[in-house]
């Protein structure tokens, strides 16, 4: 028998999703930002709700728009961090920025979030520049700069000592890996899933969840004595 899971966030998310409509948001990124109404983001939550080692960080960036936290996504991670953990992430429309705050703000975690305004590669360029570091990054962004936000973060060396980088879509919906595909977003996660594998100083693993998730350390924090 099929029990009904009521949650007061999907009827906020329902009216968030008229606000965006109102607010003439691009379709496209509504999207992005409230498909936590689909009935998959309980069940990936459900499933992935326990912390793990690597949750158990001070930083972690997250260049992916911070819209998504309606998604409960970075509140969920800033719970697993320490009392003086951050997570930081970033956001390019103001109004999203705000809406996504809005449902941040009401986690006892919503502190602990850190939105910076603008592209994601500008702002892990600032950070670099800033000779920020964090035990955990995150990446799901604009497919085409996949390589770029992550050689920033390795060749800057914005990752502390045994962190962690996690490139999600590694699949691509499977234009990563097959041959004949000529979608843009496949070829350029190819390109960068391509160019990790050929790096002898990283440890890679693939891990096949959902649509594919590309776990990188550093070699050199993999197996200390």
């Amino acid at each position: 028998m099929l029990s009904l899971i009521l949650d007061p966030v999907i009827h906020e998310l329902n009216d968030a999703a008229k606000l965006c409509d109102e607010k003439g948001v691009d379709h496209e990124i509504k999207w992005k930002a409230l498909n936590f109404i689909k009935a998959r983001d309980k069940y990936r939550n459900n499933v992935s709700s326990k912390v793990g080692p690597w949750q158990q960080s001070n930083r972690a960036h997250c260049p992916f728009p911070s819209s998504r936290l309606t998604r409960r996504g970075k509140p969920m991670m800033s719970g697993s961090l320490g009392k003086n953990g951050e997570v930081v992430t970033c956001e390019i429309d103001p109004f999203l920025e705000m809406l996504a705050k809005s449902f941040s703000d009401k986690s006892p975690h919503g502190k602990k979030i850190n939105v910076k305004d603008g592209t994601s590669i500008n702002t892990l360029t600032t950070l670099a520049d800033e000779r920020q570091q964090f035990d955990v990054v995150f990446i799901d962004a604009d497919k085409p700069v996949y390589i770029d936000y992550f050689k920033t973060v390795i060749d800057s060396d914005m990752l502390a000592p045994g962190g962690t980088v996690v490139l999600d879509n590694a699949f691509m919906y499977g234009h990563a890996y097959r041959p004949e595909s000529t979608n843009e977003n496949g070829l350029a996660i190819r390109v960068t899933n391509e160019y990790i594998n050929s790096r002898a100083d990283l440890f890679k693993v693939l891990v096949p969840i959902r649509d594919g998730a590309l776990i990188v350390r550093r070699m050199k924090d993999m197996f200390v004595s």
